[in-house]
């Protein structure tokens, strides 16, 4: 596959990227030899509230900043009205696990392995698929990249992550 990929211009195809990712336990499982499953799972809610979902006006961390409705806005403009229908409805689904998650694991940074986790990730792949009708061909690609990413290094997860963000290909804007 040729590194032309490009994320930093494209919202969807970022979003995208990210539920690729979050669908896909070979690469999270390529993470775990880094950070354990429980603290990956936290990283990638944090990701999707304070990096992924402009519109969010809440953080996990004190590090998002204030809200930006340009940044709200050019978000919205990158999907169709019922896509971001179906995006509130992921983001709400997301806040309302880690509300219910217990005080101790929000202050350790942990999201147990656990029903409500394999729920968000199933939950991530029906928006998934409503996004991108060749999520699974993508996805082999995805893990492809993110093996290549860490190769034998042992970068931390916030590096990686970083520069996995910045392997998205460019796609086609979304018509209003």
């Amino acid at each position: 596959m040729k590194n032309d990929f490009n994320l930093s211009d494209n919202t969807r195809e970022r979003v995208i990227f990210f539920l690729l990712f979050l669908t896909s336990q070979d690469a999270q499982q390529t993470f775990h030899r880094q950070v354990r499953p429980e603290k990956l799972a936290y990283e990638l809610c944090r990701i999707w509230v304070e990096e992924i979902y402009a519109p969010s006006e809440r953080y996990l961390t004190s590090l998002k900043g204030d809200y930006s409705k340009k940044k709200a806005a050019a978000f919205e403009d990158c999907f169709e009205v019922e896509e971001l229908i179906s995006l509130e409805r992921f983001h709400r689904f997301i806040e309302l696990r880690f509300d219910m998650l217990p005080e101790k694991y929000k202050q350790t940074q942990i999201f147990p392995i656990n029903a409500s986790w394999e729920n968000i990730t199933k939950d991530a792949n029906y928006l998934l698929e409503e996004l991108e009708p060749k999520a699974n061909t993508r996805r082999e690609a995805l893990i492809e990249k993110v093996k290549t990413l860490l190769g034998s290094s042992d970068r931390m997860i916030t590096t990686a992550w970083k520069e996995f963000l910045q392997l998205s290909p460019p796609s086609k804007p979304a018509k209003k």
